[in-house]
């Protein structure tokens, strides 16, 4: 996941600023002590983060970017004539809500699923089982522009990555 810009009304109502940096860059900086606590108690957890994901990313498919994760698997359920869509995100920065969407289609039908919402963590993990036609096999991806609001005013966009069954 990447940082494609910031939102300053959200960033001032957590207590951080949008400055322009000389290159013509975007930051965000703390400026209220709660903003400033936040951020040191994320530094060591996101260490930790990144030292967990390095050791599990073997047999665990991420797309890491500078402001975090996000993951995506998705697979057939004959017994419920049903896909199962598993999806996830790891940020950098404390998330207050997502707009997400996975799309794709089986051999029969193209499908759009929505997994927009609040969320006041780091971490946000989602499963919807599906009723579609054709789900014996197919292919998914999260679609382009889907991205988790940060704290710091942030939106930090899914790479865009697919899975197929």
């Amino acid at each position: 996941m990447v940082i494609t810009g910031y939102d300053a009304s959200v960033a001032e109502a957590h207590g951080f600023k949008i400055v322009h940096n000389a290159d013509g860059t975007e930051s965000s900086i703390p400026v209220t002590a709660a903003a400033n606590e936040a951020m040191a108690q994320l530094t060591a957890a996101e260490a930790n983060r990144l030292s967990t994901s390095a050791k599990h990313s073997a047999v665990t498919p991420l797309a890491q970017g500078n402001c975090g994760t996000d993951h995506l698997d998705v697979y057939a359920r004959p017994s419920a004539g049903a896909i199962v869509i598993n999806t996830a995100y790891s940020v950098n920065t404390t998330s207050i809500g997502q707009v997400w969407h996975v799309v794709g289609n089986t051999a029969n039908v193209a499908f759009n699923e929505s997994f927009n919402g609040a969320n006041f963590s780091t971490t946000w993990t989602a499963t919807h089982v599906v009723p579609i036609s054709g789900y014996g096999h197919g292919q998914a991806e999260i679609q382009a522009g889907s991205h988790a609001i940060l704290i710091n005013g942030g939106t930090c966009t899914a790479i865009v990555e697919g899975d197929s069954w």
